[in-house]
Formats: C-alpha cells, structure tokens, sequence
C-alpha cells in the first residue's frame, strides 16, 4: 500500500519570520506550492467597483 503524504508550501508570511517548508520536506512525498500571483489575480477578478485594498509595504 502506498500512502501519499502532501504538505501546502510557500505560503509562510513573511511578517511572521521565516517558514519551516525545508524541515517538512525529507517526510513528504507530495507538495502543493502557493503560486502568489494566481492568488493575486483571483482576488483582483473578485473585486467590485469601489472596494478598496490596503497594501502593506514590503
């Protein structure tokens, strides 16, 4: 029998100090990977005619 073990990567905040995605990765044998700009768009696509966003300074 083989059990797949997936684990979500690369969404850490980087305003809450670095992420643990190394320490997971030799008891994984699947990854999803955040892809920011896909997230980005999707939320821009879901906008409305006056919602307004607060971006915070990198």
């Amino acid at each position: 029998m083989y059990i797949d073990i997936n684990c979500d990567l690369g969404e850490t905040d980087p305003a809450t100090g670095p992420g643990n995605d190394e320490a997971v990765m030799p008891f994984i044998s699947s990854a999803r990977i955040a892809n920011v700009i896909a997230a980005d768009l999707t939320l821009i696509a879901q906008m409305r005619p006056g919602d307004i966003i607060w971006f915070k300074e990198a």
